[in-house]
């Protein structure tokens, strides 16, 4: 059976850029990303920013969309928490010391837009 039968819902192609923190983490920083898909359940993630020991962690999202158009005058912002429930090594393409990682994250609590 393919993975996408298996998928309960449907995912949009995009890139967006994401700023990730850790919840409960002491520190102010935050993890940055780009989504690669999304769908009303999760989303998949590119980077080189996450540990291995990340997988089951709850982190606060925020994904930022901004506005190609000139009659909006703002950018948007979804944010949520999300749990990772996967994380995989990307082929190394090139000859950076940090290798990419593929991070599958499902929402807890649906994205809520800030204007």
């Amino acid at each position: 059976m393919n993975q996408q039968e298996r998928r309960k819902h449907r995912r949009l192609d995009l890139k967006l850029d994401v700023y990730c923190r850790k919840v409960g983490s002491a520190s102010e920083n935050l993890l940055t990303a780009e989504a690669v898909n999304i769908s009303t359940s999760g989303v998949l993630l590119e980077t080189e920013h996450f540990e291995d020991n990340d997988h089951g962690q709850l982190f606060n999202l925020e994904l930022d969309i901004d506005s190609e158009d000139v009659s909006l005058d703002f950018s948007r912002r979804f944010s949520s928490f999300a749990r990772v429930v996967r994380i995989s090594d990307l082929p190394d393409s090139s000859r950076d010391t940090k290798r990419k990682k593929q991070i599958a994250l499902e929402f807890c609590t649906a994205p809520k837009l800030e204007l």
